[in-house]
Order: structure tokens, then sequence, then C-alpha cells
């Protein structure tokens, strides 16, 4: 099986070399637990001109706050910016029509053929849905276009540790990465 690195060593040996690609992965834990920082830790460990990472920002934490954190941290090369990993938000389309994520994600992955999809905040969007089979649908719909399109998935999200057993992600997720702070 292929793996991609996450950027993380110490995490990559633990999970056998990185995360298997074509997967649909979570990256879940509390506020503060670095969660967005490894998720730009993969993007920078493996975007090329080829196949970009597209990072797509949601209700969460605002595109330039996260860019602009960014910019501190040492494994962050930004001349990748923009052509490497690429940065997207979709606040206005969901603010507009959260029902259509799929959608709005499969229209970037056509655009810009990334081999990695981040989601920061994956959860966020949760919060949109009118009930819990609209969720389920989403998700579905969500997991269908980046299973299509052959790109791995990082669905980063605030979830607590008994999320895991209560909602659809989880179902379709083949990997769980849990933070925690000590």
């Amino acid at each position: 099986m292929q793996r991609l690195s996450t950027g993380n060593p110490p995490l990559d040996r633990i999970l056998g070399g990185g995360l298997p690609k074509s997967s649909i992965n979570i990256v879940m834990g509390l506020p503060g637990t670095g969660k967005t920082i490894l998720a730009e830790q993969l993007a920078f460990a493996n975007g090329s001109v080829e196949r970009p990472v597209l990072y797509l920002t949601t209700l969460s934490e605002p595109l330039q706050k996260i860019v602009g954190y960014l910019q501190e941290l040492t494994f962050a090369d930004v001349d990748r910016i923009g052509t490497e990993v690429q940065y997207e938000t979709l606040v206005e389309p969901l603010r507009e029509r959260p029902d259509q994520l799929a959608d709005q994600v499969a229209s970037f992955i056509e655009r810009k053929r990334p081999s990695v999809v981040i989601i920061d905040s994956f959860k966020a969007i949760m919060e949109l849905a009118s009930d819990a089979a609209q969720w389920r649908k989403t998700v579905f719909d969500v997991a269908s276009v980046l299973t299509a399109y052959d790109a791995t998935a990082l669905w980063v999200g605030e979830y607590a540790h008994d999320s895991v057993s209560k909602l659809p992600e989880f179902a379709v997720a083949d990997g769980i990465v849990e933070l925690r702070r000590l």
C-alpha cells in the first residue's frame, strides 16, 4: 500500500510510513491540540506543481488567519503557496447552499487536480445541516467525490473522543488520528 507522509516523522513511524494513499482520514481533537498544524505539515510534505495539495477552509478559522500563522512555521515555504499548496475558502458557498458541499469540492478538484484535499474544519460544516439525515447524505456525497477523483483526504475537526461512535464521518473514514493535550 502506498503511503503519504504526514510531514511529521514520529507520526509517520506510528502510522507505518504515513497515511494510506487515496484514503479518507480524520484528524480530530479539541481546540489547541495541533490539528491545523498537522494538516499544514501534510500539505507541505506532499504538494507539487503537477499535483498540488488543496486546503479548503470552512466556517472555523478565516483563511487569512490560517495563512498568516503558517508563515511563522519553519516547515512552511511561502513560495509554494498558490502553486504546490493551494488555499481556498468554502465560506460563501456554505453560507448559500451547505447541502451542495460535494459539488463545490468536485468543482475545486476538477480545476486544480490535487493529490490531497484538506477540509478544515469539516465538523463546522455539520452544524449547517438541517438534520442528521441531511448530514449523513452530505458526508456520503463528499466521500464519493473524493474517492472518484483518487484524492487522499484529511478532514480536520474539533471532535471530542466520544464523537467517534456517533457521527457518520467516522463510519466512512479509513483512518482516525486523535490529538490530545497532555
